[in-house]
């Protein structure tokens, strides 16, 4: 920031100071507050030590219950009782302001929003602004305004929404958020992605990663937000959430996404807090299908939901074996979720009673990608691969078919989309005999087990699916390896040639 707009931000805030504690210490500076929300409006205003003022100011107003609603006097009433009156205007006008720098203003500014706006919520709730209030109060509409805002149409308000998170761990603002977006998303047809992305991120942050029952006994449980002394403590209700939720998804899974990243996000939340609460997770199959056929990462993640269906649902997918097989092609490395493929395809070839003309199929498609895939991958295949040969003892004749032919006679038909149709059982493993010769050690080392006797015991692929690059390169970087001698003659000075009677020797001397 420049010296002038930091002497400015400076003198900004200290007027705020200056203007909110002469409000505080008496009546007679009211009028302050019109010149603190008058300053917003002015150009370059800084807007975080403004929301700071008025989160002070009202705070204060709130806790001593000076906007409470008088009952109605007679016409000749003090212009005293207007005052109560007044300060609500106030504090509409300040919330409508805040709301609006969700939107519009910068990340600091829309962060240190947000937080007045939940804390003003809090004591609103704490003091209502209603007297003779007895049963636990939350002021709904203020939330609601708020989560709107949030579900913007037109911009993305992921990072907003995230600050949301340590709030929503509360009870009451968990149950009253549900009630805000359930009947939101009801009524949008054909929301555009980025409003999507908004209710998506919202979903993510109310959603804690495990449901109630599967908590441990000894973690702490939130308290509410708004509680009332002497009321009874706000209890969140997880069976209706499932309704909600089921509710909610059945309309998420009729809308219509144009952009890859909508997409994504939509399954990882689906996969990893959604798909576990539904009551019916069988009315996602449309969903998760279409997404399967898109190919690419929108199959990979959309395999994860399927398998789930099958394992637990008994859900059957027609060519489930022949579609897994399309997934494994070179563009796969390129893709983050390509361990996840891994980990799944594995329990999918878990099963020894598969076809071994099938499993040959995959065998040879692994190895034919292993010699243009990436080091930290090549290791994971081969490993994969020697497993699917661990399970089916009949496939060990491609480790070493003299008929199985070469690069350019093998008779294994790579175009061919058919897994049953490739004829890779009259094949041959050439490709992992070539990685024999690859030029990191630990990666031709993993390629000479062909040449040696299977093991009983299948490898762990767990470590080499969380394995990174960094962590390889540090791994032989921390290797030791037998000196090797590169002259026969130690030389006497540093340019000196190796042998004496070297032509360069008689015609130059070196000192």
């Amino acid at each position: 920031m420049p010296k002038k707009e930091r002497k400015e931000s400076k003198m900004f805030r200290k007027k705020l100071k200056m203007l909110a504690n002469g409000f505080l210490e008496s009546r007679k500076n009211a009028n302050n507050l019109v010149d603190i929300l008058g300053c917003v409006k002015e150009e370059g205003a800084d807007l975080q030590p403004w929301s700071l003022a008025v989160e002070d100011i009202f705070s204060e107003v709130l806790q001593k219950r000076e906007m409470m609603k008088r009952p109605e006097k007679s016409p000749g009433v003090s212009s005293k009782a207007d005052y109560p009156t007044w300060l609500r205007e106030c504090y509409d006008d300040a919330v409508k302001i805040l709301i609006n720098i969700l939107e519009y203003g910068e990340h600091v500014d829309q962060s240190q929003a947000l937080n007045t706006l939940m804390k003003l919520v809090s004591l609103e709730g704490k003091y209502p602004l209603k007297q003779d209030v007895k049963e636990t109060y939350f002021p709904a509409g203020r939330m609601k305004a708020i989560v709107h805002k949030l579900l913007s149409s037109d911009l993305e308000m992921k990072p907003v929404i995230s600050q949301l998170s340590e709030w929503s761990l509360c009870p009451d603002v968990r149950h009253y958020v549900w009630t805000i977006l359930v009947p939101f998303v009801k009524h949008q047809e054909a929301p555009s992605d980025v409003m999507q992305c908004n209710i998506f991120s919202l979903l993510d942050v109310i959603l804690p990663e495990k449901m109630g029952n599967e908590k441990k006994k000894d973690s702490k449980v939130p308290s509410p937000l708004c509680h009332i002394e002497g009321n009874a403590p706000f209890e969140f209700d997880e069976k209706l959430e499932v309704r909600w939720l089921d509710s909610v998804w059945k309309e998420i899974g009729k809308w219509k996404r144009k952009e890859i990243a909508t997409h994504h996000q939509m399954l990882m939340l689906l996969l990893t807090k959604v798909l576990h609460r539904l009551t019916n997770p069988l009315h996602l199959t449309d969903l998760l299908f279409d997404s399967f056929e898109q190919g690419g990462s929108t199959s990979l993640l959309s395999l994860q939901g399927i398998f789930i269906l099958i394992q637990k649902h008994n859900l059957e997918y027609p060519n489930i074996y022949a579609k897994l097989y399309s997934l494994f092609e070179p563009q796969l490395f390129s893709t983050k979720y390509k361990s996840r493929l891994f980990y799944l395809a594995d329990i999918f070839m878990s099963s020894s009673h598969l076809p071994e003309s099938m499993v040959a199929s995959f065998v040879k498609r692994l190895s034919r990608l292993a010699l243009a895939a990436p080091p930290l991958d090549i290791s994971l295949m081969l490993a994969f691969i020697g497993n699917l040969i661990i399970r089916h003892p009949g496939l060990k004749k491609m480790m070493n078919n003299p008929g199985g032919g070469t690069v350019d006679s093998d008779p294994f038909l790579s175009e061919e989309g058919d897994p049953m149709k490739t004829m890779a059982l009259e094949s041959s493993l050439w490709e992992i005999k070539a990685l024999q010769r690859h030029v990191l050690p630990s990666v031709a080392t993993a390629a000479r087990f062909i040449d040696k006797p299977m093991p009983s015991v299948e490898w762990d692929l767990e470590p080499l699916l969380d394995g990174c690059l960094e962590k390889m390169f540090e791994v032989e970087c921390k290797k030791k390896f037998l000196e090797v001698p590169l002259t026969f003659e130690k030389p006497r000075l540093p340019c000196q040639p190796h042998r004496k009677d070297d032509v360069f020797a008689k015609f130059w001397r070196l000192c």
